[in-house]
């Protein structure tokens, strides 16, 4: 008998550091976005305290996204280049109050009023003009250029070319994304299957003990 409650204790300890673990690592990854959003911003505040043309604005922080990207890799991953940090940026301004957004992120003083929603959407609009498709990977982006190219000097055969090459690469991109939905249906099952076989095995070991503490 006390061979059995020994292994109850130690299911119960096993069950409650795995639920642990798993809020811990999601509470760290929380905190360390949150951590990058606050050098992006204030990179961001002190680049708009100096009174320069929205090129300079564009050039600072290309330098501040390209060394905080080298400094924190795996922060960063979930930012393919400046545009989607400042348009992240840009949104939680318009959906969220930015004297909370200050606070959150330890903004110095008068944040609020540095910030400009019309400056943000200049940067975005000028490095999208400087960098078309940069939003996109680099192989399409290539294609998409060399397009633009073929329509400006009016090369029929080049368009054409390059039109072929980015319907085949769409193809395979179709192709994946259908493959990467069927796996992720499967993944989500086996999920929700041994999350519930946890909890049921958990409580299987914590009513016996419990009763036992109450006898």
């Amino acid at each position: 008998m006390e061979i059995i409650d020994t292994l109850q204790v130690i299911a119960i300890i096993l069950v409650s550091l795995l639920y642990f673990f798993v809020f811990y690592f999601v509470f760290i990854k929380r905190e360390r976005v949150k951590r990058i959003r606050s050098y992006f911003f204030k990179g961001l505040v002190n680049i708009f305290s100096s009174n320069e043309s929205t090129s300079s604005y564009v050039e600072e922080f290309d330098l501040v996204y390209k060394k905080l990207k080298e400094k924190f890799p795996r922060e960063t991953n979930q930012y393919r280049n400046a545009i989607e940090i400042l348009e992240d940026i840009f949104t939680q301004i318009n959906v969220q109050d930015i004297n909370r957004i200050c606070k959150v992120y330890k903004l110095k003083e008068d944040s609020e009023k540095i910030i400009d929603k019309q400056k943000l959407l200049d940067m975005i609009k000028l490095i999208k003009e400087k960098r078309p498709f940069s939003s996109i990977n680099s192989k399409e982006s290539h294609l998409l250029m060399n397009i633009k190219t073929a329509i400006e000097t009016n090369n029929v055969e080049l368009g054409n070319t390059m039109l072929t090459q980015l319907s085949d690469n769409i193809e395979i991109v179709e192709n994946n994304l259908r493959n990467q939905e069927r796996q992720s249906k499967k993944s989500f099952v086996v999920a929700i299957v041994g999350i519930v076989l946890t909890v049921i095995f958990g409580l299987s070991q914590l009513i016996p003990f419990i009763s036992t503490l109450i006898n």
